[in-house]
């Protein structure tokens, strides 16, 4: 994801440089751009693309209009007629790549929170992590949560200047959020005195060994996805 990340980065500053008399029709091809089906990576290829159009357009003196034509989402069809749809491996690449950053962090902050105990209380049990099955609900039910936050955030990537779908992204996302919250409270209501129990203890070199495998396996898919997926087109 890192080369999403620096491409995103360079392409929001030259995005700044954009004059209002293109500004328009720019936001309105990167609403199509942003439904058309091509991963994140080609999208900010094409719209990298978009951009260094608009400059040579500027510096010419050509419109808006003569740049991108009368039907603006035919201009962007044929920037992307070529380039693949996002398929379903990408995909499934992506969310368990998603899933396992997760765990990584929730895993991280169980130890620091653990040692913290352990420091306060001066517990004996230092060597040991307990994982009760309260951990075990929440950590599938936030990863199931990030994995649709991430597609609403695809969505809605580059709306920040429509003040409507921001709202209605916001809305959507306090709601699925106060669902969650809720479902977490119900069931650990519905089970209470069993929640958290302790299932099993892990020895914190194990714990730790865990994470490092959850990382390397992480590191190989993305990897897999850089080379694969992420291409220059």
């Amino acid at each position: 994801m890192s080369r999403i990340r620096d491409l995103k980065k360079e392409n929001s500053i030259l995005d700044k440089r954009i004059s209002s008399e293109y500004k328009k029709d720019y936001m309105d091809i990167m609403s199509y751009l942003r439904k058309s089906g091509i991963n994140q990576y080609h999208q900010e290829c094409v719209r990298k693309r978009i951009i260094k159009k608009i400059f040579v357009a500027k510096e010419s003196g050509i419109s808006s209009k003569e740049l991108f034509g009368e039907n603006i989402k035919f201009f962007l069809d044929t920037m992307i007629y070529n380039i693949p749809k996002t398929g379903k491996k990408e995909r499934v690449l992506c969310d368990i790549s998603l899933v396992l950053l997760v765990l990584i962090i929730l895993s991280i902050i169980n130890i620091i929170t653990d040692l913290i105990s352990w420091a306060i209380l001066d517990s004996e049990e230092i060597c040991t992590i307990g994982i009760t099955l309260l951990d075990i609900i929440l950590s599938i039910m936030i990863c199931v949560e990030s994995i649709f936050f991430a597609r609403f955030m695809k969505k809605f990537t580059n709306n920040e200047n429509n003040g409507k779908k921001s709202k209605n992204f916001l809305v959507k996302g306090a709601y699925v959020g106060g669902i969650v919250a809720f479902g977490v409270v119900f069931i650990d209501t519905i089970i209470i005195g069993h929640s958290k129990d302790m299932l099993f203890k892990v020895p914190i070199g194990a714990y730790i060994l865990i994470c490092a495998i959850l990382f390397i396996i992480r590191y190989l898919i993305e990897r897999k996805l850089n080379l694969n997926c992420y291409t220059d087109v």
